[in-house]
């Protein structure tokens, strides 16, 4: 039978975490000069999160919360001011990937009340890795407070920035991926939502850039993961409905059934006991939906050692299997309460011993 989770999301291993290596080796950008004026939408955008912020009327109806993990390489460059004059020189960084995602996800809702340091509105900037900021800064020109950047390869964050590193926001990435929630030394951690461009979502917790605690995973095809991660992975106890509407509940480890738990099919068999990297594996109850019964030693998914099979009669076998045939020394229990004691071979009975 062979359960792995990865069915419900190839978590593989070339995928790894939040490592921003779409930052590095970045193209040289195409600098075209831009009229100030087609800068209003994308600076009123902005602007207006920072009036309602002063008028103390923001939002607070945001509704809008792989798995991969965040991205591979290293987190991106947040970069340095040239200068803090705005210019009407900044690079098109625009792609159809980050804008169908931003559509997709709907504006970028600014709802918390930051501290009441002095800050200052400056924009666009254009940074020392090319990318360009928008935003406030504090008296040591540092990113402080509600900002937006937009980086060479056309990744884009929104949200709130403390000392020059975000702390709170929404990075959509240039292939369209997304990950909305907190940062800590420019890495995802805290609670945070990763939005997939192929449709899964992971909501939950992180920690240096990696899945780590309690959360819940969805995949564009309908399985749903609710769990215990470690360092990325399924890893703990939790429960996995599969696409079929079959379930798990029970542990996990590095991203596969594996301990103790119970396996419901749509078809109504049971399953109770050890499973071992995705199979049933040592200890462990089968029932069918008519009734038959198995409670003993499993192998590779077969029954395998010692067990007990009950039949929808009431007569049993109670004995030594190999590879899911009754094989070895065994008694028979028929219905009608006689006991007899004999020899199996491949399945089939080769003699009485009584």
């Amino acid at each position: 039978m062979g359960v792995k989770c990865s069915c419900m999301h190839e978590m593989s291993r070339d995928e790894g975490s939040l490592r921003f290596e779409g930052h590095k080796d970045l193209l040289d950008p195409h600098l075209v000069t831009i009229d100030i004026g087609d800068l209003i939408r994308l600076q009123g955008v902005f602007r207006g999160y920072i009036d309602r912020r002063r008028t103390k009327s923001l939002y607070n109806n945001n509704k809008n919360s792989k798995s991969k993990a965040l991205r591979k390489g290293e987190n991106p460059d947040l970069g340095h001011p040239i200068n803090l004059e705005p210019s009407d020189k900044v690079p098109d960084y625009s792609s159809k990937e980050v804008q169908n995602t931003s559509r997709k996800l709907g504006n970028y809702i600014y709802h918390l009340q930051l501290d009441n340091i002095k800050r200052s509105s400056h924009g666009p900037i254009l940074l020392s890795n090319r990318a360009v900021y928008i935003g406030e800064w504090n008296d040591s020109n540092q990113r402080d407070g509600f900002g937006m950047q937009i980086w060479p390869d056309s990744s884009i964050y929104e949200g709130y920035w403390k000392a020059d590193f975000p702390i709170k926001g929404r990075l959509i990435f240039s292939d369209g991926d997304a990950y909305d929630g907190d940062w800590v030394n420019n890495k995802a951690s805290g609670h945070g939502i990763f939005y997939s461009k192929e449709g899964t979502i992971y909501s939950g917790e992180w920690h240096n850039d990696k899945r780590q605690g309690q959360g819940n995973e969805t995949t564009a095809e309908g399985s749903v993961y609710i769990g215990e991660y470690h360092q990325d992975r399924k890893h703990g106890k939790g429960i996995m409905t599969f696409i079929d509407k079959s379930e798990y509940n029970g542990e996990f480890w590095e991203d596969q059934i594996h301990g103790k738990g119970e396996y419901r099919w749509i078809d109504g068999r049971e399953y109770v006991g050890d499973w071992v990297r995705g199979k049933m594996h040592g200890q462990g109850i089968f029932i069918w939906q008519d009734g038959r019964r198995y409670d003993g030693e499993y192998q590779n998914d077969q029954k395998h050692g010692f067990g007990k099979f009950i039949s929808t009669n009431g007569a049993s076998y109670e004995g030594y299997w190999v590879h899911g045939k009754k094989h070895g020394l065994g008694v028979q229990y028929f219905d009608n309460g006689i006991a007899r004691k004999g020899e199996w071979e491949d399945g089939k009975r080769i003699r009485w011993v009584d």
